[in-house]
C-alpha cells in the first residue's frame, strides 16, 4: 500500500446510517454526527429502508429509533445482526425497559442511548467502535455488573463447538475468562498475571475461536451459561 492510501484509511471518517421515522429528529442527528466529523452515509424513515440502505453501504455505525411503525429498531437489528452484517447497531430511544435491554443486548446491539441525552452521542459512538457496549449514558467494560443490573440471559450466547465440559481450554484461558467478566483489559489482565499484552492478546484469539465468539460480552454471557465462572445473579 502506497503512503497516500495509508494515509486515506487512516483519516478515514466513521460512517453511520440513521434510522427514525420523526424528520426532525432525523436532522438533529445528522447535524450533530456531520459537527462532530462523522460521515452520514444516508437517512431512513422506516425499517424496511434501513434493511436495503445498511446491506447496500455497509455503513460502521446504525442508529435505529427503537419505536417505529412497521418494523422496530430491535427487529431491524436482529435481522441485519443474524444476516451478518459488520455493521454495530445503537439504539436510540425516548424511554426502553430492562427486558428490551435484556433483549437488544443478547441480539448483539452494541449501544442504546436516551434521545434526551444525545448529547453523549459522540462518547457513547468512540465507545461503541472502540469495542465496548454502551448503556444509557454507562460504558460498559464490566460484564458482570451489566449482567446483575439488566438480568442478561446467559442462554442467548451459543456457541458453535461443544468439546469437552471446559471447551477445550487451558487453566492459563480459564484464568483470562474469569478475569474478563471482571471487567479487566488486556492491559489490567496483563499485571494481574504477569504476562505481556501481547500474550494476554493470543490466549483471547484462543479462547474466541475455541468457544465460538467474537466479543468480551458475549464471552461473558458463554461463560456464565456454562459456568466457567460463578454466576453473577448468586452473588450479588
Amino acid at each position: 500500500m502506497d503512503r497516500s492510501s495509508a494515509s486515506r484509511n487512516k483519516t478515514r471518517k466513521t460512517s453511520v446510517l440513521i434510522v427514525d421515522d420523526d424528520p426532525i429528529v432525523r436532522e438533529v442527528l445528522r447535524a450533530r454526527l456531520e459537527a462532530a466529523d462523522y460521515e452520514v452515509m444516508g437517512l431512513a424513515r422506516n425499517g424496511e429502508d434501513a434493511l436495503k440502505l445498511a446491506q447496500s453501504l455497509g455503513p460502521d455505525v446504525i442508529l435505529l429509533d427503537i419505536l417505529m411503525p412497521g418494523l422496530s429498531g430491535l427487529e431491524i437489528a436482529s435481522r441485519l445482526l443474524s444476516s451478518g452484517v459488520k455493521s454495530r447497531c445503537i439504539l436510540v430511544t425516548s424511554s426502553i425497559r430492562d427486558s428490551e435491554i435484556n433483549e437488544a443486548l443478547t441480539i448483539g446491539v452494541k449501544g442504546i442511548i436516551l434521545k434526551e441525552y444525545l448529547i453523549d452521542l459522540r462518547e457513547c459512538l468512540v465507545s461503541v467502535i472502540r469495542g465496548d457496549t454502551w448503556v444509557c449514558g454507562e460504558r460498559v467494560s464490566d460484564a458482570v455488573a451489566l449482567l446483575k443490573t439488566y438480568g442478561v440471559k446467559a442462554g442467548a450466547a451459543k456457541s458453535k463447538v461443544t468439546n469437552g465440559k471446559r471447551f477445550g481450554l487451558t487453566t492459563r484461558e480459564q484464568e483470562i475468562v474469569l478475569l474478563v467478566t471482571q471487567g479487566c483489559s488486556n492491559k489490567d489482565i496483563a499485571q494481574k498475571l504477569g504476562i505481556s499484552q501481547d500474550t494476554v492478546k493470543r490466549h483471547m484469539t484462543h479462547i474466541f475461536d475455541k468457544v465460538g465468539m467474537s466479543s468480551r460480552l458475549e464471552l461473558a454471557l458463554f461463560a456464565v451459561e456454562h459456568r466457567l465462572v460463578p454466576d453473577p445473579a448468586k452473588n450479588a
